[in-house]
Parts: C-alpha cells; sequence; structure tokens
C-alpha cells in the first residue's frame, strides 16, 4: 500500500469512468495520494486542494507514528460490525470523546447490503493501513515525484500546525516554502482554530 498504488486506484476509477480531467481534494493519506496523482499525471489534474497534509516523510517520527498506530488499533478494537448506525456511533463517542475525531471516525462507516443496510461496518481497511504504516507514514522518500505546475491550494489549522512545528514533525518555517519545491503554482491558507481535521473544525472557513 503506497501512494503510488493509491494513485494509481483513483486514475482507475477516472478512467473507468471516462473522466479525463479532474480537480483533486485529499486530506491526510487522501491529501498525499491526491499530491502523488497531481505529480505523476499532471495532464490529468485540473488543479489540486488539500487538507492539513506536507508533502513531507514522518518515517522518522517514531513518537508519532506511534501514537497514530496505537489510535488505529483502538479504532479496529471497536468491533462495531453488525450494529446498527446509532449505536456504533454511541460506541465510537464513547471511546472518543473530542467531537470532531468521534464525527471524523464516524464517516467511515457504510452500510452493509448483507444485512440489508441494517448495520454498518467499516468502509477502511484498517488492518492493511496499520499493516503497511511504514509506507504510509512516508512521501516520496525516492524522489522520483516531479513538481505539479497547476493550481494548487494547501488549506492547514492553525493550531495542528503549531503543534507539529512545536514538536519538531513540522519545520519551523513559512508554510509556503514547504509545499514550493514541488508545487511552485501553490496557494497556502492558515485557519485559525482549526485542528488537524480542519474540515471537521472550521467548515464554513474551508468551503469558502
Amino acid at each position: 500500500m503506497t501512494y503510488k498504488e493509491m494513485a494509481e486506484d483513483v486514475l482507475r476509477y477516472a478512467d473507468q469512468r471516462n473522466i479525463e480531467k479532474f480537480t483533486l481534494l485529499g486530506h491526510n493519506m487522501g491529501g498525499k495520494t491526491a499530491m502523488t496523482l497531481s505529480c505523476m499525471h499532471p495532464d490529468r489534474v485540473s488543479s489540486l486542494i488539500s487538507l492539513d497534509t506536507a508533502p513531507l516523510s514522518f518515517k522518522t517520527d517514531m513518537k508519532t507514528i506511534k501514537q497514530t498506530i496505537d489510535h488505529l488499533k483502538q479504532i479496529n478494537e471497536l468491533k462495531i460490525e453488525g450494529k446498527t448506525r446509532k449505536s456504533a456511533m454511541d460506541v465510537i463517542s464513547s471511546h472518543f470523546n473530542d467531537v470532531g475525531m468521534s464525527n471524523f471516525i464516524s464517516g467511515n462507516l457504510v452500510y452493509d447490503q448483507k444485512t440489508d443496510n441494517k448495520t454498518v461496518k467499516w468502509c477502511v481497511n484498517l488492518d492493511a493501513i496499520i499493516n503497511n504504516f511504514d509506507s504510509i507514514s512516508g512521501f516520496n522518500d525516492d524522489g522520483s515525484l516531479s513538481p505539479y505546475t497547476g493550481p494548487s491550494l494547501f488549506i492547514n489549522g492553525s493550531y495542528s500546525t503549531e503543534k507539529l512545528q512545536n514538536e519538531g514533525t513540522l519545520p519551523d518555517k513559512e508554510l509556503l516554502e514547504i509545499y514550493k519545491p514541488l508545487f511552485p503554482d501553490c496557494t497556502v491558507v492558515l485557519i485559525e482554530g482549526a485542528g488537524h481535521f480542519v474540515h471537521n473544525d472550521k467548515p464554513l472557513q474551508v468551503c469558502t
């Protein structure tokens, strides 16, 4: 499970539906997948929007990696399969007190057709994410991506940006300098009062 593989998955989806050119929007893994696809196939991407995701590798940040894997395992152990949507959401909110985080996790629930849509299941393969996290925590580690020269917009939350800079995970410099090398025609927006789930924390500001 690499970003190049996931980028090709997105491209195949577009090809199957005869979508020749498109705008990409992604957050976290989706953001890095969108960045990778834009750099690999710039002729197919009209523009790129990324939410609170930097084109950086975090493979050496063992503290963040451990915290993320622990959270993923915690989510995987909730055992929501076979529950109604309300019951599943109650279980999630009982383990994650932060409303934004709880809503984000709940957004990965889908109705299970095998039970005539009476119960829910995860729409993501959590085991695959956990088992391939070494690849997921990186980005362009081989330096093979070429710059995407089309228009790109990077929307970041002020809380998460400050937190990562204080921890040393994100370079303490102008955000524009982080994005410019691979995305020279980029605009960077910092939304005050928003964390990593910037679209949940400040949806109106993100949309406008």
